[in-house]
This record gives C-alpha cells, sequence and structure tokens, in this order.
C-alpha cells in the first residue's frame, strides 16, 4: 500500500472519529443518581398514617412502643432546609427516649416474665403530639406515656419549639438579656396553680390547698419551665404530675398573654 494511500485512510479515520466525538457531545447529560433525598430524615423509621403524621412501632412479648411524630412541618412551605432541621431536632429526641426507655426496662427476668403473663398485657411506652402555631414559632407538645410495671404508669412532656430557620428556641431566647423573667413567670405560675388545684380539690371533695406544698415544682428555676409552646399569642407552660401537685391532681397549665410580658420580651 502506497504512502498516499495510507494517508488517506487515517485522514478518514480521523474524520470519523470527529464526527463520533460531536455526536457524543451533543447528547443530553443524565445525572449520576443521588441516594440523598433534600430535606429527607430518616432518624425514625415510621409508617404513614392517614391523618399525614408517621409512627414508628416496635413489639416483643414483653413491650410495646408507638411513636406519633410529624412527617412535615409548617416551616416546609417557606425553607425545606428548616422543616428536615426542626424535623430531625425532634426525632433525634424522640429516638433517645425509645432507646432510654429499653435501657430502664433491663433484662426480663424469669420474675418479670411472669408479671406480664399474669397482667395479660406488655409493658408499653406512647407517644403522641399537639402541634401549635403563631406569627414567630411553629411548636410542638409530645406527650409521653411510660408503663415500666410500677404502681401506675407515668406520663410527662417534651416540648420544641421552632423559629423560622428549624432553630429550637429555648424560653430565655423570649427574653431581654438580664430580665427577670423567672420571677415574673414564676409568680404567674402560682397564682394560676394555686386557683386551679384550689378548685380541683373542691370539686373531689379534698381538704384546702397548701399552695407551699409544691412550690418548688414553680420556683424560678429554668428547669421547672422546660416544657413551653407559644399558641398564637400565649405563652403556654405545662406541668407534667408530681411537678406541682400529688400525682392523683395531675398535670397543669399555666397561660400567660405575652402582651402580659412585653416589657421584658427580646425586641
Amino acid at each position: 500500500m502506497t504512502t498516499q494511500k495510507i494517508g488517506a485512510i487515517v485522514g478518514i479515520l480521523a474524520v470519523l472519529a470527529l464526527i463520533a466525538w460531536g455526536i457524543s457531545y451533543m447528547q443530553p447529560k443524565v445525572a449520576a443518581p443521588t441516594a440523598v433525598v433534600q430535606g429527607d430524615v430518616n432518624i425514625l423509621q415510621g409508617t404513614a398514617t392517614s391523618t399525614g403524621d408517621l409512627v414508628h412501632t416496635e413489639h416483643t412479648d414483653y413491650y410495646d412502643i408507638r411513636v406519633v411524630y410529624p412527617a412535615k412541618t409548617p416551616l416546609i412551605v417557606s425553607s425545606v432546609e428548616a422543616d428536615a432541621a426542626a424535623r430531625t431536632t425532634m426525632e433525634q429526641s424522640l429516638l433517645a427516649t425509645i432507646n432510654s426507655y429499653k435501657t430502664n426496662l433491663g433484662e426480663f427476668d424469669a420474675t418479670m416474665q411472669e408479671f406480664i403473663k399474669t397482667r395479660g398485657a406488655p409493658l408499653a411506652l406512647d407517644i403522641t403530639y399537639k402541634m401549635y402555631t403563631s406569627p414567630k414559632f411553629v411548636s410542638y407538645k409530645y406527650l409521653v406515656y411510660e408503663d415500666t410495671g410500677g404502681a401506675h404508669p407515668n406520663g410527662y412532656f417534651s416540648t420544641f419549639m421552632f423559629d423560622g430557620q428549624g432553630h429550637n428556641v429555648q424560653l430565655s431566647e423570649l427574653f431581654a438579656p438580664a430580665s427577670d423573667y423567672l420571677a415574673r413567670i414564676s409568680a404567674e405560675s402560682k397564682k394560676q396553680i394555686t386557683a386551679e388545684l384550689t378548685k380541683r380539690l373542691q370539686d373531689s371533695g379534698g381538704a384546702d390547698t397548701n399552695a407551699d406544698m409544691f412550690a418548688e415544682g414553680y420556683a424560678p428555676k429554668a428547669e421547672n419551665f422546660q416544657n413551653f409552646v407559644v399558641d398564637g399569642s400565649t405563652l403556654k407552660i405545662f406541668f407534667p404530675p408530681y411537678q406541682v401537685a400529688a400525682y392523683a391532681v395531675g398535670d397543669f397549665e399555666v397561660d400567660i398573654p405575652l402582651s402580659q410580658l412585653q416589657d421584658i420580651l427580646k425586641k
């Protein structure tokens, strides 16, 4: 084969390669699949319900666990990231509660197994929630019901309040620095709790209220007011059984209009 023929063949192959490259370049690019979905939270494995919530369940011969929590928050309307941040905070806390419950139950020895068999029902952890909204915040109150086989079940609250960025707002962040907000809230809590306790005891034929008996439960300490939400224009504070009265009297709710605290609220 002559040099001229070889050169011609090489030229033709080069042209064909250039054409093939051009066709490949003009083809639409397909992005590689990704396993990460924006805003997805998979801390708790839950099943969707007809109400739009998620429910996480665990069942054994000795205990049942049921946790209901939101699949999304109102924050998703303006920010997927804020919604994901809020749900992550709540689901991490719920998972910690589940793990703590199972740890506290410990090993099911023969005595505990016989106890559960005799009573005819497993122990239980049940958690449900209620949502509250206001112009600045979206809040959640979780009611935690724990049955560990004691004289009676234990019930308490866990609350979260999120701003527009999905930050879990603490009570102190509502008030101006150096303001004596705890004293104001404590005084109002004492007033409302004492009145409600008096009413409940009178309605049930009980003795007169001793206002000082559970005073430590509404003393001006941050831990006494950790369960709170803002509902519309009202600050709601929740007190579980035992905190401010005997277990049989139940839980308490104190409602304080924000207008009543206007002078110490953060501007």
